[in-house]
């Protein structure tokens, strides 16, 4: 994509994500068809107009995993970074949340993932970022460094 299409599309679209912890386990989901289907990703989605990207995450979590996900707490921001999608897909600004769930076993069973989506769990340590979608991947490389971890850090915001 050259600077001048950039231009033309305009701003990147705001997309937030959630790093969920469940303890020192980090909690993502694998995605069930579409784009990256079979990938692992960061729970999440665009702004709605007028929508603040807390709001943004709390909503998109309920919708991707059902009611029992607003037993989360969205903490500060972690990272933001940017990623353009192969022409005609968006240029997009990601937002990653550093969240904590419970991390009782029992709470993941209660989720409802959408779209032949599935909740997995993982060891941060042992994370392969090529089994993330290619715009988490940073993300994910941050997290199996060690950058961030379950207990007790907040994030920036």
């Amino acid at each position: 994509m050259t600077e001048s299409e950039r231009v033309i599309k305009g701003p990147p679209l705001p997309v937030v994500a959630g790093v969920i912890w469940a303890g020192e386990q980090l909690v993502v989901q694998r995605r069930g068809r579409g784009h990256g289907a079979g990938m692992l990703e960061f729970p999440g989605g665009k702004l709605e107009p007028g929508e603040q990207p807390r709001q943004a995450l709390a909503r998109e979590l309920r919708e991707e995993w059902g009611l029992e996900a607003a037993q989360v707490r969205i903490g500060g921001v972690l990272e933001v970074t940017r990623h353009t999608y192969p022409s005609p897909g968006p240029d997009v600004l990601l937002i990653f949340f550093e969240v904590h769930a419970p991390s009782e076993r029992a709470w993941r069973q209660t989720l409802c993932p959408e779209d032949g989506a599935s909740i997995v769990v993982l060891d941060p340590h042992a994370l392969q970022k090529e089994e993330f979608i290619e715009a988490d991947r940073p993300m994910a490389s941050s997290v199996a460094e060690g950058r961030y971890g379950g207990q007790g850090h907040e994030g920036l915001g």
